[in-house]
């Protein structure tokens, strides 16, 4: 028997299915409403009517579904619960733990019996549903009272490990992994508890003697005694464990861990949901947890919310766009899911381009820090990711992934991006723009590269063979030329050849001033429009020009930024640029 949560429908009426057994998390920025989300979202599970939590109506209707009979519903109960059978004039009820529910065996079948799909998990809901917050979940580790009869129902995952050997090996597993330490169960004392660490000699038989395996145990420290990193995640996995619920509801479930504890609990939650066939809907602010997630093939959904004033708006990202974007191997390792917490993605070819544009936007938000200075909203720093691509075509894979998400995403390649029109074409379309209406600028703008030369002077190729050599030899003075090194330096030569390498060396000071320069406008403010927003100088080492001593390489970025070339109006214009075509963007998304 299982009861999962379906769907829910959010503010704007459009309803979400949650992959069930799976992983629903729901990300976005700070204040967009995640915990409100969950909060709601546990309330309508258990009663459609309720709304406890917020003052904003975010989840407006959930639907559940169940496997199985009314019959295997009972005895589900009848495991989890206590039992007790009907007299004289009494019904048989059910009663939780701790002052918890009770409802009527005739209640709980009658639920079952009369709705197809219940709109909730009605008067069973406390048992059903596991929720938690970063606090709340700290008790999970706490202890819980031995069993007043050898046949009670195990009521707590404690009496489940006491009687399945296997899940807190399952759970020992897990700990051993994230903390490389042991969980006992220490059986012996008159509240069962978990503690920290191996006893170190055999558990007695009942006709033994106890004392020293008594005296071992209790040396160990308790569980509940240890950071709250370790008590959080613990807090959370051991109920998924054990299995006692079907829906587990987490926010912020990467509380107090470090970034490679979080990834290993979005590892452990992905496994533990189809292993133990269980349901996990979770908020988050981790990238890492996400990944985690992503790499333990569990079913997954991305619910991300993202909050402009105040207006929420809502997207869903499935597992099979996420999958294929983890298994690009080289953005696999890169801060892409970041992104979904960001209000702004601006996509630059590198990581030296993202860290100049940064630093870039950072004296851009000093100087301007007030809308009215430059026209156009300056969104704080910390909420603009700039993620390197890895290469132009690293940007039509990133584009297309981030706006499944409704992610705000803008694009600034090098401008040679317009050598290749299919490239350009194509990262206008993953952006959502449309090409047409630009190809006939495109090719008036760009028809004089296209000519064929009459030839380079050879001082031209000399300087950027010199250039190419010295960086190979950096990187390893014992280089070869061989057959790989022959190929780079020939490109190297055919692009010199090119009149395109023009746009690189001038920007787009080497269009013409004759035709091509009202259709190079044109491209260039449609192309901002549309989110892609060229180096205007050509590449990121022109933002230097020729005062600065080092050309290229990994020495040209410490260099820039401690000349303060961040600063200088070059590169302040380009990220003029860059948030114009943000607000042009978020103009046509509106």
């Amino acid at each position: 028997m299982k009861v999962w949560a379906k769907s829910i429908q959010l503010f704007h009426n459009k309803s979400y299915d949650l992959p069930a057994p799976g992983v629903t998390a729901i990300v976005g920025g700070n204040n967009s409403g995640k915990s409100t989300l969950l909060r709601q979202l546990n309330d309508k599970l258990h009663s459609p009517g309720n709304l406890l939590y917020g003052p904003v109506d975010i989840v407006t209707n959930a639907t559940s579904v169940r496997t199985g009979t009314a019959a295997d519903f009972l005895s589900w109960f009848a495991q989890h619960a206590t039992y007790f059978p009907g007299g004289d004039r009494q019904e048989s009820y059910f009663r939780q733990p701790n002052g918890g529910w009770s409802s009527t065996a005739r209640a709980l079948a009658s639920q079952w019996e009369h709705e197809e799909q219940i709109s909730s998990f009605g008067p069973g809901a406390q048992s059903l549903i596991f929720y938690a917050d970063a606090q709340s979940r700290f008790g999970s580790v706490g202890g819980v009272g031995q069993r007043n009869e050898p046949a009670d129902p195990p009521t707590h995952p404690f009496h489940r490990f006491q009687d399945d050997i296997t899940l807190l090996h399952r759970l020992n597993g897990i700990c051993e992994r994230i903390f490389q330490q042991s969980l006992t169960l220490d059986e012996f004392s008159a509240t069962m508890r978990l503690r920290v660490g191996k006893v170190g000699i055999p558990a007695p038989a009942r006709d033994q003697s106890q004392r020293a395996y008594r005296e071992a145990l209790a040396r160990l420290p308790l569980l509940e005694e240890q950071g709250d990193g370790m008590k959080s995640l613990l807090g959370l996995i051991i109920p998924i464990v054990a299995a006692a619920h079907p829906t587990v509801i987490v926010d912020e479930p990467e509380a107090f861990l470090h970034p490679p504890q979080a990834y290993a609990l979005g590892l452990a939650l992905g496994e533990l949901s189809r292993e133990s066939q269980t349901q996990v809907i979770l908020a988050t602010h981790d990238r890492n947890l996400l990944g985690g997630l992503v790499a333990s093939s569990a079913p997954l959904s991305v619910i991300r919310l993202n909050r402009e004033g105040n207006t929420t708006s809502a997207s869903q990202l499935s597992y099979e766009q996420l999958r294929e974007l983890w298994d690009d191997p080289v953005l696999q390792y890169s801060n892409v899911l970041d992104g979904l917490f960001h209000r702004l993605v601006v996509l630059a070819e590198g990581e030296r381009d993202c860290r100049f544009y940064q630093a870039a936007l950072d004296e851009y938000a000093r100087v301007n820090s007030r809308a009215k200075d430059t026209g156009h909203p300056i969104p704080p720093p910390s909420d603009v990711l700039f993620l390197p691509s890895y290469g132009k075509d690293g940007m039509f894979r990133l584009a297309e992934v981030l706006r499944a998400a409704t992610v705000p995403v803008i694009a600034t390649p090098d401008l040679d991006i317009l050598n290749e029109r299919p490239k350009i074409e194509r990262l206008v379309k993953s952006l959502g723009g449309d090409w047409n209406p630009l190809d006939k600028d495109y090719r008036i703008a760009t028809q004089p590269f296209r000519q064929p030369t009459e030839g380079v002077p050879l001082s031209h190729i000399r300087k950027e063979l010199l250039l190419a050599i010295e960086e190979k030899l950096k990187e390893d003075p014992d280089t070869l030329h061989d057959a790989a090194t022959k190929k780079e330096l020939g490109l190297i030569i055919r692009a010199r050849e090119s009149r395109w390498h023009l746009l690189k060396d001038f920007g787009m000071q080497a269009f013409n001033r004759g035709q091509s320069g009202p259709a190079t406008k044109s491209l260039v403010r449609d192309l901002s429009k549309a989110g892609v927003v060229p180096v205007a100088v050509g590449e990121l080492e022109r933002f230097a020009g020729p005062d600065l001593e080092v050309a290229k390489g990994k020495e040209w970025l410490p260099a820039a930024l401690e000349a303060g070339i961040h600063k200088q109006p070059a590169a302040q214009s380009h990220m003029a640029a860059i948030l114009k075509s943000a607000e042009e963007l978020a103009g046509r998304l509106d």
